[in-house]
């Protein structure tokens, strides 16, 4: 019994010395588990964790769209420019600005017109889906027939862009009359994107000066 009570009594601090260091290892692991979380939670961890890409490589993207934007920029204003050189839009009558919309371009031209013209943007949205003219005497959708999501985007902007700032109060557009001598009656001609025209050309011409 004596040598029972002494194994027992020899193998009880062994027994606590071995169930002391369980306590801890669920410590270290909730305080590990909430490192992650907390570095998941940050929105730069949590973009690189979904896409899977290093420091690094975040920042080469970023730098690489950065670059994509200010290409896209300088390529817009350079064939915008060589269009106004050339055919000195803004100083045209909107009459003859609408003239210098050639083919395609002056199809989806029309359309857009449609849009900004109607009463609201939903009547010009319904217009150019039951659009009679196009194929008469048939309807058709010409949303759906002739891609003219874009054309519907650029109105819509230029819709909010109008209404903006006409509810503030602040011109957006400068007119002024030209003269073109030898007897022609002058022309009055404005610039600026209140012009819807305008707002056409500065979007298209760099797609190539045709439309599509």
């Amino acid at each position: 019994m004596v040598a029972k009570n002494r194994k027992q009594t020899g193998k009880s601090p062994t027994t606590q010395a071995d169930r002391s260091p369980l306590v801890s290892p669920p410590a270290k692991s909730n305080g590990r588990r909430a490192g992650k979380a907390f570095n998941g939670s940050h929105p730069n961890g949590l973009i690189r964790h979904k896409l899977g890409l290093t420091t690094s490589a975040v920042g080469k993207l970023g730098v690489t769209l950065l670059l994509a934007a200010l290409t896209g920029y300088l390529h817009w204003h350079h064939l915008s420019q060589l269009f106004e050189n050339d055919r000195h839009f803004s100083h045209l009558s909107n009459l003859e600005k609408e003239m210098a919309f050639r083919t395609e371009m002056g199809l989806y031209y029309s359309y857009y017109k449609t849009i900004i013209e109607a009463p609201s943007f939903l009547d010009g949205l319904h217009m150019v889906m039951n659009d009679r003219l196009t194929e008469h005497p048939l309807v058709i959708n010409t949303l759906q027939r002739f891609n003219l999501y874009p054309e519907v985007v650029l109105a819509s902007w230029f819709r909010m862009y109008t209404a903006v700032m006409g509810y503030f109060g602040i011109p957006t557009k400068m007119c002024w009359s030209i003269n073109r001598g030898e007897g022609l009656t002058p022309v009055d001609s404005c610039e600026d994107f209140e012009d819807f025209s305008e707002l056409v050309d500065a979007v298209k011409q760099p797609q190539g000066g045709v439309g599509r």
